[in-house]
């Protein structure tokens, strides 16, 4: 024993009765350890920390974790990891929120299998499916769900071709009207249009029919009041959305008429 040194060669024992609580050093040492006491002894209730440097404190135990209870913690977010790629569980009103380190956004969540009991509301402006096999119970998609007043955009389903032009079937807005074809080639699906007209619509016994059919040469049937076919003296194919229809010989026409095309 030194002046101010305690030396002890090999472990410390503290004996009670047949029994010890020992201290002993590790295998090897590379270099002398010292440790430093703390200077005094708080009240409450705190858990001894070691610093790089050998300086033994205590540290309050306050709004912490304790290891495998149900304790959890009081504060209302939760760190896991210190850094700033550090994310937070945050209790906001009772719901569950993964935050980041600076707790001014949300942090992003990777799941192997995820299974929801309740509804699923996705509030971003990109939703991302990376699935080969997709299975919707649902009966009915609904798809421009934000739009409300009158409908200006067009809506339907593209499919990816690769290097080739994608293909779409979608609602034509414009025209109120179903189309199919290659992106900004899409041809209507419907090939009907039917409308009446008296002798008032005709000019100079010719009577003028858009129907925006999308195609030029299609079939013209001409039904008078009493549902007879009536062969127009003359069927003009103005273009793909037009025609006309001459029929000047019939004079002037009684009562409401049908036109037909498709």
């Amino acid at each position: 024993m030194k002046a101010g040194l305690l030396e002890l060669l090999g472990n410390l024992r503290f004996y009670k009765g047949s029994n010890y609580v020992g201290f002993q050093p590790p295998a090897s040492i590379a270099s002398n350890i010292t440790f430093t006491l703390p200077s005094a002894f708080p009240s409450g209730t705190y858990m001894v920390v070691c610093d790089n440097a050998g300086n033994i404190d205590f540290q309050v135990i306050s709004g912490g974790h304790t290891q495998n209870t149900d304790t959890g913690t009081t504060n209302n977010t939760f760190a896991i990891d210190s850094d700033a790629t550090a994310v937070l569980l945050k209790n906001s009103s009772g719901e569950l929120q993964i935050r980041n380190a600076a707790d001014n956004a949300n942090a992003d969540l990777v799941a192997k299998n995820l299974t929801l009991s309740g509804n699923l509301t996705v509030q971003g402006t990109t939703t991302t499916i990376e699935s080969n096999t997709l299975a919707i119970g649902d009966n009915i998609i609904v798809l421009n769900n934000d739009v409300t007043g009158s409908p200006t955009e067009d809506a339907g389903v593209e499919i990816e071709r690769g290097t080739s032009t994608n293909a779409r079937i979608l609602w034509d807005e414009t025209n109120d009207r179903w189309a199919v074809g290659l992106a900004g080639s899409e041809k209507p699906i419907t090939t009907w249009y039917e409308t009446t007209f008296n002798n008032a619509g005709l000019t100079a016994g010719v009577l003028t029919v858009t129907h925006s059919l999308g195609r030029r040469y299609l079939p013209v049937t001409i039904a008078d009041n009493n549902n007879k076919q009536i062969i127009p003296d003359e069927v003009t194919f103005s273009s793909t959305s037009a025609l006309t229809v001459d029929l000047t010989s019939f004079g002037t026409i009684s009562g409401s008429w049908t036109v037909a095309v498709g």
